[in-house]
């Protein structure tokens, strides 16, 4: 018997050209793939016109967020400084609601810094102004607390300031301004100021600043003044101090004629109301601050929601017709 082993065979494939197959369909797949772009947005890039130097510093933004999350950018822009009465004046009487001047004690202007320079090369602009002037009355000092004499306290007047600086740019040059008494006038210990609620003021930029809140300024009995609106669709209210200033006089029936000269055949007249009264604390120190609010005549009240509550009611009146020139002609 043969019992030799059988021999074996080693089979083997060759795949050399398999690699290059496997190489040219994955090439393939690639290039097809970019020609395919199923489910994408198609895009216009922006492009520089022109070369923008990497040198170049910058812009700073400055952004600051208050915690009610109100926001101030560029804030830093804004500076402080003392202006004449007659400058304060000009912005007043042109740009304020009430086109008055009033009592002025010291005028703060309100400056932008802007990208250009004027011709003498002040990058300053003039956007607003606060006045602030002495209370009317010899009690209103003593009115707020005991101790506190006529020097110790201003009142704040007026307040304007152009838009498009942001929306809280007069909340925000209040407390400058409170700074720059406790840097310039260290004998002021209290400022007073008061809402128009006639003009739907509530007083939002002294609730931002966290002035105190003391209700309505009934302690003083005055006559009652009347605002004028010439339509009620809806009513747009003038102040008394303008009605005298448009028609000169604040006497109904005088009004009825003198409206009815202008064209008018009805208009709307309401009492104003009392106005709201603030007041903030700037002592120099925590102690003094606790100790002058300690002594607070009148109670602190929460901060006024709605103006409607305020108002009084509202009558509508027709004009007087101008009587009308007859002139008998003889031949």
């Amino acid at each position: 018997m043969d019992f030799r082993r059988a021999k074996k065979h080693d089979f083997e494939i060759f795949s050399n050209s398999f690699s290059d197959i496997m190489f040219f369909l994955m090439l393939f797949f690639l290039i097809a793939s970019t020609m395919i772009t199923p489910g994408t947005i198609k895009l216009i890039l922006p492009q520089a016109n022109q070369t923008q130097s990497m040198n170049k510093p910058p812009k700073e933004i400055a952004i600051s967020v208050t915690k009610d999350l109100k926001y101030y950018i560029n804030n830093k822009q804004v500076q402080f400084a003392e202006i004449s009465s007659a400058v304060a004046k000009e912005i007043i009487v042109k740009k304020h609601y009430t086109h008055a001047w009033t009592a002025c004690r010291y005028a703060l202007g309100i400056f932008y810094r802007t990208d250009e320079s004027n011709a003498v090369g002040d990058s300053h602009k003039l956007i607003g102004c606060l006045v602030y002037g002495f209370p009317v009355g010899a009690r209103a000092s003593t009115s707020v607390c005991e101790g506190l004499t006529k020097d110790n306290i201003l009142e704040l007047t007026r307040l304007y300031c152009d838009d498009g600086y942001g929306s809280n740019i007069e909340s925000f040059a209040l407390g400058q301004s409170f700074k720059w008494f406790r840097e310039n006038d260290k004998a002021i210990k209290v400022l007073i100021s008061y809402a128009d609620n006639g003009q739907e003021h509530l007083g939002g930029i002294y609730q931002a600043t966290n002035w105190i809140y003391q209700g309505m300024n009934t302690d003083i009995a005055l006559m009652p003044n009347y605002g004028i609106s010439l339509s009620n669709d809806p009513y747009k209210w003038i102040h008394s101090r303008t009605v005298f200033s448009m028609w000169g006089s604040g006497n109904l029936e005088a009004l009825r004629a003198a409206i009815g000269k202008d064209g008018y055949k009805e208009f709307w007249r309401r009492e104003e109301p009392p106005k709201h009264r603030y007041i903030q604390i700037i002592g120099e120190d925590k102690k003094e601050k606790k100790d002058l609010k300690k002594r607070l005549k009148h109670e602190i009240r929460p901060y006024p929601k709605n103006t409607q509550e305020f108002n009084k009611a509202i009558q509508n009146h027709t004009t007087i017709e101008p009587e009308t020139d007859i002139k008998t002609k003889f031949w």
